[in-house]
């Protein structure tokens, strides 16, 4: 419940502050299987994934409602709600869902499931550009949440369709696949990181930060990821 507590004023143990994101992920992994057994197996695919829609649509007007008539604006300084809490934030895995479930790059294998067209994807870059670009602190914590999550769409569907191109084959570089199996434990621990080595080393010099916080993650999440990790997965296969 850490992403309900922070705009309370409650921030937790210094380097905790990702968890607020790990919140919403577990709220969705509990509330969404349940809402897909009893409201949406019933539906096709494109039915289900219309619903999403419509559910993306409703959280952005919740936010909308917040920042006009709650005030949530006042609490910007102080972590948002909107920013942090799951209500207003679940749409972000809901886009996702949007895509396994309509026109699925890499399940849909129907002559009528074709590649989005390239340009769709650099509209979807030049979208993301912009919500950062402006900075509007109302259209931050309203519309710039469901601008992203949609413009994301068109990009990993050109990502999957196309990870042979120029603009994609990168992501499979053996050094990023590498970083990718252990960025769980990256997300985690750099913040933590960069809270002790000031403490520790007593200092305020950045390049000094980082010369220490980026070996000492990468070295704690390839730990977790050899000790914890990999034997933990090759018990949920054995049990499966």
């Amino acid at each position: 419940m850490t992403n309900y507590m922070r705009p309370l004023g409650w921030t937790g143990p210094p380097g905790t502050g990702v968890l607020w994101s790990l919140a919403v992920e577990e709220h969705f992994y509990l509330l969404f299987p349940v809402v897909f057994a009893f409201g949406l197996m019933k539906l096709n695919p494109k039915q289900q994934a219309l619903s999403l829609v419509i559910f993306c649509a409703v959280v952005l007007a919740w936010r909308i409602v917040q920042v006009k008539y709650f005030h949530v604006l006042e609490t910007v300084a102080s972590d948002p709600r909107t920013y942090f809490t799951t209500d207003s934030r679940l749409d972000s895995i809901a886009f996702g869902c949007i895509l396994a479930l309509w026109n699925n790059p890499v399940l849909d294998r129907s002559p009528d499931v074709k590649p989005m067209h390239w340009g769709w994807a650099l509209a979807g870059g030049l979208a993301i550009l912009g919500s950062f670009a402006y900075r509007d602190e109302a259209f931050r914590q309203s519309w710039r949440y469901s601008i992203e999550g949609l413009a994301l769409i068109p990009i990993f569907h050109a990502a999957i369709s196309y990870h042979n191109s120029p603009w994609f084959s990168w992501l499979n570089w053996k050094s990023l696949r590498w970083i990718g199996l252990m960025s769980y434990a990256i997300y985690l621990f750099h913040i933590i990181a960069y809270a002790i080595v000031p403490a520790v080393f007593n200092t305020s010099s950045i390049p000094m930060k980082l010369a220490v916080v980026i070996p000492l993650t990468f070295l704690y999440a390839f730990s977790m990821y050899a000790l914890v990790e990999r034997p933990l997965a090759k018990l949920r296969k054995r049990y499966n």
